[in-house]
C-alpha cells in the first residue's frame, strides 16, 4: 500500500517531466552548415549543406545564393525535403565567370530561417573542347600521319579543327615562330586524322591537335616525332596530259633518286586530298605516266606521284583534277544571288493600282502580265539561294549529239527515269537524226549551232546529270534571266525582258523556227537567249500558286514541269517577260510545244 501511495505521488511529476522534454524537442533548432559547392561549370553548380537536429520543427532545408554578401532565403535558392545530415541540389542558368555568395538554410514551422556560414563559389568560363592526341604514324622522311580524338566538344560550336606543329616545343596557333604549320582539316569529326607533308628529314617535330571556337582555342597535350634521316627520292609534280569524260592521263618524273629507287607510281582518291598508296594506286615500270579509267564527268580527283628508296615512300604535291565535263565551251558564268530577292511580277512605277516590289522594276502593268493564261504573277521571296554557274548559251544540237554519241542510248540507262526517251526523234520534233547501222547520232551543219529542241524533260535532265550539273529551278532560272539585278533605286536598270526593255534586242521571236544561239544581245550577266529562241526546261513542278517564301513544290497531279523564256514561234510580248512561265506534261508529246522545248546547263562548280 505504501508503494502504491508513492507511485501515485510520483506519476504527475513524471508526466510533467515528459511533457517538458517533448516541448523542448519541438522547440529545438537545427545546426546548419554550408558546405563547399562542387561540379562547377559556366552555368551550373551542385550546392551542398548539412543540418543536425531540429527535424521535428523543420519545414524544409536548402541553399540560397546570390550576387551579394547579404544573401538570404528571399534570393534564389534550391530546396530539398527536411531531414538530418548532408544534402545537395543542382542549379542552372548561372552566368559564366561570376562570383556567387551562398548559405545553407533550414526553414522552421514558425517561419524562422536558420542559416549556415557564408561561402562563395565562382562559375567557370565556357568549356572548350577536350582533345586527346595519338602518337604519329606512318612516319617517313617528309611525311607523317597525325591522329587525335575530340573527347568533349565544349560549350560552343567548333568552327575549325586540325593540327599545329613546329620544330620547337610549346607549339600553338598563337606562336610567332615563322616555321609553325597550321594543318586545318576539311571536316569536323570526333576522330581527327591528317597527313603532314613537306617535312624535313631527320627533324624532330612537336605537335598539338586543336579545336577552335569563336571564344577560344582548345589544345591537346603536345607530342613529338622525328622524321627519318634518309634523303627521299625527289619527285616532280603531277602533270595532266589528257582529260576526257571518263578518263584522265597523268604523268610525273623522278628528279633525283637519292639512293636506290625500289618502286614508283601514282595514287589517287576522290575524297582524300593527300592520297597515299593505301588509296587507289598503281606501281609503274618504264614510262612514269598512267591513264586512269572508269571515271565520270565532273568528278574531282586528287592525284599524287610516289617513289620509294631507302628513306621510304615520298610523295609529290597533289594535283586536283576535275574530270572533263560540259562547260559550254568555257562559257560558264558564276552567279552569286542576293541573300533575299523576289521572283514573279516585281512591279512597275506606272502601275498605280499595284505596289511595285522594286522601284526600279520595269515589268509592265500587272494586267498585261496576267494576260497569258499559263502565267502566274504573285511574287515569291527567295531566301538563301546558293551561288551557281549557268551556261551563256542554250545547249545546242552539236552539244546534244556529242552527248548522245558518248552516252550510246536513246533512253535513260539507269536510275529513277530508266527507259524514258531522251528526245522526240520519231515525232520529228528534233533536228537530230539517228543512224541505226552505225548507232550514231548527227545533225546537219546548218543546224549544229541552233538550240537542241525536241528534247524531252528526261533528256534535258539526263544531259545535265551526266555532266555533273542540273536543270535549274524557277528561282535560279529567273534570277539568271534578270541579270541578278534587284534595286529600289529607279536609276538602276531592271529590264522587262532579259537584258532589255525592247524585246527585239534580246529575243528570237515571232518566227517559225529557232535561230543559232547568241545572235541577239546578252543580258547583264552575259547570258544569251534567256528571252525567246528555245523555251527552256526547269526542274520545277508546275503549280499555279507560288509560295510566299519560295520553295519547290511536290509532283503535280498532271506531272507537268515548268518551261521558262517562251519560244520563238510566239509574238506577243507578255509571253516573253522575265517572270512568265508555262507548263508542259513531261510524258505527253505536244507538237506545238515540244519542238520548241530546249534547255540550258547549270552547275554548282563555284570555287570557294
Amino acid at each position: 500500500m505504501k508503494m502504491m501511495k508513492y507511485a501515485a505521488l510520483l506519476l504527475p511529476l513524471i508526466m510533467a517531466v515528459g511533457c517538458e522534454s517533448l516541448e523542448q524537442e519541438d522547440a529545438a533548432l537545427p545546426v546548419v552548415e554550408t558546405l563547399d559547392a562542387t561540379d562547377i561549370t559556366r552555368s551550373t553548380v551542385v550546392l551542398h549543406g548539412r543540418t543536425t537536429g531540429g527535424v521535428t520543427n523543420m519545414l524544409s532545408r536548402g541553399v540560397c545564393f546570390g550576387l551579394s554578401e547579404q544573401v538570404t532565403y528571399e534570393d534564389k535558392c534550391v530546396s530539398v525535403v527536411r531531414g538530418e545530415g548532408e544534402f545537395s541540389a543542382k542549379t542552372h542558368e548561372l552566368s559564366p565567370t561570376t562570383q556567387y555568395y551562398m548559405k545553407a538554410f533550414a526553414v522552421m514551422k514558425n517561419g524562422e530561417v536558420i542559416y549556415g556560414d557564408l561561402k562563395t563559389f565562382t562559375t567557370s568560363d565556357f568549356q572548350l573542347a577536350n582533345l586527346a592526341i595519338a602518337p604519329a604514324e606512318a612516319i617517313t622522311s617528309t611525311e607523317a600521319t597525325l591522329k587525335a580524338t575530340i573527347l568533349y566538344r565544349g560549350d560552343y560550336p567548333i568552327a575549325e579543327c586540325g593540327f599545329v606543329y613546329d620544330t620547337t616545343e610549346g607549339v600553338s596557333l598563337e606562336s610567332e615562330s615563322e616555321s609553325v604549320v597550321r594543318m586545318k582539316l576539311d571536316n569536323i569529326t570526333d576522330d581527327m586524322s591528317g597527313r603532314a607533308t613537306g617535312l624535313n628529314y631527320g627533324t624532330t617535330y612537336y605537335v598539338k591537335a586543336y579545336a577552335s571556337t569563336a571564344y577560344g582555342v582548345a589544345y591537346s597535350e603536345e607530342i613529338s616525332f622525328q622524321t627519318k634521316n634518309d634523303i627521299p627520292t625527289e619527285i616532280g609534280t603531277v602533270v595532266l596530259e589528257e582529260n576526257s569524260y571518263t578518263t584522265i592521263k597523268v604523268s610525273s618524273q623522278i628528279i633525283k633518286p637519292n639512293g636506290t629507287v625500289s618502286g614508283y607510281g601514282l595514287c589517287w582518291s576522290e575524297s582524300n586530298a593527300l592520297p597515299t598508296t593505301e588509296d587507289s594506286s598503281i606501281t609503274l615500270s618504264g614510262e612514269f605516266s598512267h591513264t586512269i579509267e572508269g571515271l565520270r564527268p565532273n568528278l574531282t580527283l586528287y592525284v599524287r606521284a610516289w617513289a620509294q628508296n631507302e628513306a621510304g615512300i615520298n610523295y609529290s604535291p597533289a594535283l586536283k583534277v576535275r574530270v572533263k565535263s560540259y562547260d559550254c565551251g568555257g562559257n560558264m558564268v558564276t552567279v552569286v544571288p542576293p541573300a533575299e530577292f523576289y521572283i514573279g511580277w516585281l512591279g512597275d512605277p506606272s502601275d498605280t493600282e499595284n505596289e511595285a516590289i522594286y522601284a526600279a522594276a520595269r515589268d509592265g502593268l500587272l494586267s498585261s502580265f496576267k494576260s497569258g493564261h499559263t502565267t502566274y504573277t504573285i511574287p515569291s521571296k527567295v531566301v538563301g539561294l546558293k551561288p551557281y554557274r549557268v551556261a551563256k548559251y542554250e545547249v545546242t544540237n552539236a552539244d546534244y549529239v556529242e552527248f548522245l554519241n558518248f552516252y550510246k542510248s536513246a533512253t535513260v540507262k539507269d536510275g529513277e527515269y530508266k527507259g524514258k526517251a531522251l528526245l522526240y526523234i520519231d515525232e520529228g520534233a528534233t533536228m537530230i537524226t539517228y543512224d541505226s547501222a552505225t548507232n550514231t547520232w548527227s545533225v546537219a551543219e546548218e543546224n549544229a549551232n541552233k538550240p537542241a529542241v525536241g528534247v524531252t524533260w528526261y533528256g534535258a535532265n539526263e544531259f545535265c546529270v551526266f555532266y555533273g550539273g542540273f536543270l535549274p529551278n524557277e528561282a535560279q532560272w529567273e534570277n539568271a534571266a534578270r541579270g541578278n539585278v534587284y534595286s529600289n533605286d529607279p536609276s538602276v536598270e531592271m529590264f522587262r525582258f532579259s537584258g532589255s526593255n525592247t524585246l527585239a534586242d534580246v529575243a528570237v521571236y515571232n518566227t517559225p523556227d529557232v535561230a543559232e544561239v547568241g545572235t541577239k544581245q546578252p543580258n547583264q550577266l552575259g547570258l544569251y537567249d534567256m528571252s525567246g529562241n528555245a523555251q527552256e526546261w526547269t526542274s520545277s513542278f508546275w503549280v499555279r500558286n507560288y509560295y510566299a517564301t519560295y520553295k519547290e513544290a511536290g509532283p503535280a497531279s498532271t506531272l507537268s514541269k515548268v518551261l521558262r523564256g517562251c519560244r520563238s514561234q510566239r509574238g506577243a510580248e507578255q509571253f516573253f517577260h522575265n517572270g512568265t512561265r508555262e507548263a508542259l506534261n513531261i510524258d505527253i508529246f505536244s507538237a506545238g510545244k515540244s519542238n520548241y522545248a530546249g534547255f540550258r546547263f547549270f552547275d554548282s562548280n563555284v570555287e570557294e
